[in-house]
């Protein structure tokens, strides 16, 4: 992003703001979906249900913590442009608690069916918001960087780092449920998360990256 001009600067932030909260409201709907998450937000639903923090609260300590692993990991090859990361899992864990906790508080599913069709319409639109962001290019999110440094200082493709954290979190999740009673918040929806979402990403990170780039560096009168 070297040379970016003010104009275009704003541009992606906005582009990247809007796909956090984007972000955030599909997050909290795949939970209100209550048939299991992603293997991170599984995670920060367990912790939050064992510790009583909010689980947007959760998910902000876990992010704004990677964002400084970044620091760690890169030293001098720091680039205060990625400081925006903390500002992103701020509004990321709010927007999260606001629907979780307020917007969707009511929402309650009793057919197994309708909360199949939340959590598939959840991952849509997160799909959705996360390629929105990662097209725009400028920050991305704490989690990805930091594997993708953990990556570069280990020799492993970001990939299968980003796989080995999944694995690492089912198996702290595990962990937490068999040991200190904390919630199984893996199910069948984790399954799903896995088979559906890269893809889905990937393809809306395809089908977005070049009109986001166009109309984000394009100057406008």
């Amino acid at each position: 992003m070297a040379g970016i001009t003010k104009e275009a600067f704003f541009r992606h932030l906005g582009v990247e703001l809007l796909g956090s909260v984007i972000v955030g409201a599909a997050a909290a709907l795949t939970m209100k979906a209550d048939i299991g998450l992603g293997s991170y937000d599984a995670l920060t639903m367990s912790i939050s249900v064992m510790s009583g923090i909010k689980v947007g609260t959760v998910g902000m300590i876990m992010n704004i913590s990677c964002a400084f692993l970044q620091i760690i990991l890169m030293k001098k090859d720091y680039k205060p442009i990625l400081l925006l990361q903390l500002v992103y899992s701020w509004l990321l864990g709010l927007t999260i608690n606001l629907f979780y906790y307020d917007i969707f508080a009511s929402l309650s599913f009793s057919s197994y069916i309708v909360r199949l069709l939340v959590l598939l319409a959840g991952i849509l639109i997160l799909s959705f918001g996360v390629g929105l962001t990662m097209s725009s290019g400028m920050v991305g999110y704490p989690l990805e960087g930091s594997c993708l440094q953990i990556g570069k200082k280990i020799g492993r493709p970001f990939a299968k780092v980003r796989q080995d954290v999944d694995f690492i979190c089912i198996f702290i999740i595990l962990i937490l449920y068999f040991f200190f009673g904390g919630p199984l918040s893996i199910r069948e929806g984790t399954i799903i998360f896995a088979v559906a979402f890269g893809p889905l990403m990937g393809w809306n990170m395809k089908r977005m990256a070049d009109s986001v780039t166009k109309w984000c560096d394009s100057k406008h009168d």
